[in-house]
């Protein structure tokens, strides 16, 4: 229940993943959905990544649910424009509506909206670019993975040490946040 005074705090802000749903009913939503719409406005660059993408639409107008096909672990197909990528995905709540003004740039099978890129300086995605395979494994220890079915964690481990996209990904990321912050 921290928040920062003002948006301009920061130069740039990243809402990283979280072990809430944004539609959980926790203390520290509302504040943060406001927030998030607070630096939106005032055109602040802004970084969603897992929660941070599902928690920036639904603020901004969008709508997340449980998704009823479970769990999305490990390396997954993802296609950006033209290009198609691997990264790791880690979730079970998805972005199923996209909020106004919106522009849906990447999809996967499983998460059809996958990436968004916002009218100002919004910019957000459902996979985890942070996450390597020594990420994975610690995930795959913890807490969430006893939600997790044999099936999906087999899938998780069979995908380790194969290639993936992530360096592809912090580089989107980076060149996004670059050129909004060199348009202020």
């Amino acid at each position: 229940m921290e928040f920062p005074t003002t948006v301009h705090d920061a130069d740039a802000w990243l809402l990283s993943g979280s072990r809430h749903g944004a539609y959980d009913d926790v203390p520290f939503i509302p504040p943060l959905e406001q927030l998030i719409r607070d630096i939106h406005n005032a055109r602040v660059p802004m970084v969603g990544i897992c929660f941070g993408h599902q928690i920036v639409a639904q603020a901004l107008g969008g709508k997340v649910i449980k998704s009823p096909r479970g769990w999305n672990c490990g390396r997954n197909l993802y296609r950006f424009g033209s290009a198609e990528k691997i990264l790791n995905a880690w979730h079970q709540d998805e972005v199923v509506a996209a909020p106004p003004e919106a522009e849906v740039v990447g999809s996967s099978p499983r998460c059809e909206i996958s990436m968004i890129r916002y009218k100002g300086k919004t910019f957000t995605v459902q996979p985890h670019p942070e996450f390597d395979d020594e990420a994975l494994k610690i995930v795959m220890d913890g807490p969430s993975s006893k939600l997790l079915t044999a099936k999906e964690l087999k899938s998780v481990r069979d995908g380790l040490g194969t290639p993936h996209d992530n360096a592809w990904m912090a580089g989107e990321i980076t060149q996004f946040l670059k050129e909004a912050g060199d348009s202020r």
